[in-house]
């Protein structure tokens, strides 16, 4: 396998090559290549040749330019071609916009008439920008003819926006065929992708664009069933909803307690760190730090990071470890690659707004609890993740006047993060 560096002072183009083998259900053409181009410029330099080295069949590409970076973790086997965790970082300086685009073409055959999905998504969040745009296309060229073609992009831009292959999302849409389907035995096929961003020259701050694209062989896509902080199917108090985590960031200016922050206690049946998912199948490939992508959108604080993925206790369940609690006032979203694309587990940081209505943590949030204290409501189990605010563990029972005087100690801002009185959480990209 070659890469292929183009660069110009900071920015440069990387391309991926493999040499023809065979991969079972599939085999590339005879004296074809595979290659994968990933950029990321500041829009002024331009693009020189630079020399060729190998790599594997799988690992990272991360280009970094003025003004713009960009990575994305790859994966050709037998089973998928995958791009996954694709993110760029894009911002703008005296009126001048930076892009990033990840873009990749296969050329292979079927042994075998093989069934084929196709997934993925890409993801803008939090800031202005120029366009977003997400392709995908498959051409049977023995007949000359497209299987399958998915073209979504959205111009303009200004807050968030997801393209997901399948239902779109953007504002220009052109798509030919279906995500699956069976290849025909003995015939040649290309495989075409791209991810592409632009930010806005006059952007205020950094934007974030997040994606991954899977063409897979002989595999189904599996689908999120279950999750820990609950996915919105399992909601407790708010069926159908986004979890929202409503109770103390910890008693100072940093985050100590919450979804993610490690040494956070369950409350009744939520468990908040690590974060548990399960699938209804087995994820080709498998989750990991690489190629599950982690974004916040809102809040004042950094995003966490993930640090760590293991299998869980049940089937196709894996355990999420995250550097710290999800920022105050944010949307959390991790989202899935390979055979578990455009699979996303979406979380609401809101402290104080027990009664989670839309006006957001208010002194409505006081009477609230209280009323429930009263009727004795705030101890069931089930309700301890909506109202022990202080995240006590003592005797029981955990909630009481105390969680009251935590909630208007947050309303004010005394010993947290912030004043939530009158905050609610952003909203969370599609």
């Amino acid at each position: 396998m070659q890469i292929r560096r183009w660069s110009a002072f900071a920015a440069f183009v990387t391309v991926v090559a493999l040499s023809a083998s065979a991969y079972g259900q599939i085999a590339l053409n005879p004296g074809s290549i595979i290659w994968l181009s990933l950029r990321g410029t500041d829009n002024v330099v331009g693009f020189a040749p630079a020399g060729i080295s190998s790599l594997p069949a799988n690992g990272t590409l991360m280009p970094m330019a003025v003004g713009a970076s960009a990575s994305a973790a790859y994966d050709f086997s037998s089973a998928a071609f995958n791009v996954n965790n694709a993110q760029f970082a894009l911002s703008a300086s005296n009126g001048v916009s930076s892009s990033a685009d990840l873009y990749g073409q296969i050329n292979f055959t079927a042994t075998t008439a093989v069934p084929w999905n196709l997934a993925g998504s890409l993801s803008w969040m939090g800031n202005w920008a120029n366009g977003v745009s997400l392709f995908a296309r498959l051409q049977d060229l023995t007949t000359g003819s497209d299987v399958t073609l998915h073209n979504y992009a959205s111009a303009g831009v200004l807050s968030s926006v997801t393209l997901t292959v399948g239902s779109g999302g953007g504002n220009s849409m052109n798509v030919i065929g279906p995500t699956s389907g069976t290849l025909t035995a003995g015939h040649a096929y290309q495989y075409t992708l791209e991810l592409a961003a632009d930010s806005n020259p006059y952007s205020p701050q950094t934007g974030m664009a997040m994606g991954n694209l899977s063409l897979s062989f002989g595999t189904q896509t599996v689908t999120i069933t279950a999750a820990n902080p609950p996915a919105p199917a399992g909601n407790p108090y708010q069926p159908g909803q986004i979890f929202t985590d409503v109770l103390d960031t910890g008693s100072g200016p940093t985050v100590t307690a919450g979804i993610g922050a490690p040494g956070t206690l369950d409350e009744g049946p939520i468990s908040y760190s690590p974060i548990h998912v399960t699938f209804s199948g087995a994820p080709v490939p498998p989750p990991a730090p690489d190629n599950v992508v982690v974004g916040c959108v809102g809040g004042s604080l950094p995003c966490p990071t993930i640090t760590a993925i293991s299998p869980g206790p049940g089937a196709n369940e894996y355990a999420i470890s995250i550097s710290g609690g999800m920022p105050p006032l944010s949307c959390m979203t991790f989202i899935f690659t390979g055979n578990a694309a455009g699979q996303r587990l979406h979380y609401y940081s809101n402290p104080g707004n027990l009664n989670l209505d839309s006006f957001g943590s208010t002194t409505q949030d006081v009477l609230f609890l209280i009323q429930n204290i009263n009727d004795g409501s705030a101890n069931l189990p089930e309700n301890l993740a909506r109202f022990n605010v202080n995240r006590s563990h003592l005797q029981p029972p955990h909630v009481n006047t105390q969680d009251v005087l935590r909630v208007v100690q947050l309303l004010n801002g005394v010993n947290t993060t912030q004043v939530f009185n009158g905050t609610h959480a952003a909203a969370c990209p599609p």
